[in-house]
């Protein structure tokens, strides 16, 4: 009698199910970029038009509904072109508040009656800080001739850089004019809803300086001047007549400068360099 082992083979069918995350589309868009970057960016995450089912907004700058609805405006269950997302973030660039944009897409049933399948819109603002004002304390009349020489303009991105450098200004002008140990104090206040930088800058150590002693070195390229001490005592009564007792300004020292040089031209004297050196005393 035989035997025959049967051999039994099983096939197992394994199903493998994959789920699908109905994770959103996102992309941020920087609004400093040149705007047909910008555009060519969203022909080519955006689809030509969807079915709005709903709209989420945040931003860490405040915007007021009146204000929201000029450069936004969406509301859910429209149908939502890309050239209409195309003016909103023209709009948000317009504005020239914000520094980038993060949009995102995610398909979800519509709240009305037809529960069509449509997509979230989720459009998220990061902002920067801008200049609103600047103001100067000090016993100075004319003060607000120095602003002439603050570089950030009214609602310019603030620049920390761009800020300092402007102090700086301020403070080489005002030793300019006599105020040698001139310093400028800043203090910088920043609102938090606005997002704006205010300035307030401080003139401190005003003693304003007059030109008590002067005198004048000539030296020549090769060998002693001729003459040199006698025309060096002649400038120097000159110097004394026009500028001693007289508001140190370095604009008036410019000009003296200058006509001190066509003097010596005149006398046949070609002059290279002219250097000062300031002694405070």
């Amino acid at each position: 009698m035989k035997f025959i082992d049967s051999v039994l083979k099983f096939n197992f069918l394994i199903l493998i199910f994959t789920f699908f995350v109905n994770k959103p589309s996102s992309f941020d868009i920087d609004l400093y970029s040149d705007w047909q970057k910008i555009v060519g960016v969203l022909n080519e995450k955006l689809p030509k038009s969807f079915l709005l089912a709903d709209f989420k907004f945040e931003s860490d700058l405040f915007i007021d509904e009146f204000e929201k609805k000029q450069l936004i405006d969406l509301q859910a269950g429209q149908i939502l072109t890309i050239d209409k997302i195309k003016q909103i973030v023209l709009n948000l660039k317009k504005k020239n508040h914000f520094e980038s944009i993060q949009i995102s897409l995610k398909k979800i049933k519509s709240d009305n009656s037809s529960k069509k399948l449509g997509r979230e819109l989720s459009i998220k603002l990061k902002s920067f800080w801008v200049f609103s004002k600047i103001k100067i304390k000090t016993r100075i009349k004319d003060k607000d001739r120095y602003l002439q020489n603050y570089l950030l303009e009214f609602g310019e991105k603030f620049d920390k850089e761009k800020h300092f450098h402007s102090i700086e200004k301020i403070k080489n002008e005002l030793q300019s004019d006599g105020y040698l140990n001139a310093n400028v104090h800043d203090e910088l206040k920043f609102d938090d809803i606005t997002k704006s930088v205010s300035a307030t800058l401080n003139f401190e150590n005003l003693q304003r300086f007059v030109i008590n002693d002067l005198d004048i070195v000539l030296t020549a390229s090769e060998g002693e001047l001729e003459d040199g001490n006698f025309l060096r005592g002649k400038l120097i009564k000159i110097a004394n007549l026009e500028l001693k007792n007289v508001y140190y300004n370095k604009t008036l020292i410019d000009k003296f400068a200058a006509t001190i040089k066509n003097y010596l031209l005149k006398k046949g004297y070609f002059v290279g360099k002219t250097s000062f050196q300031n002694f405070v005393n």
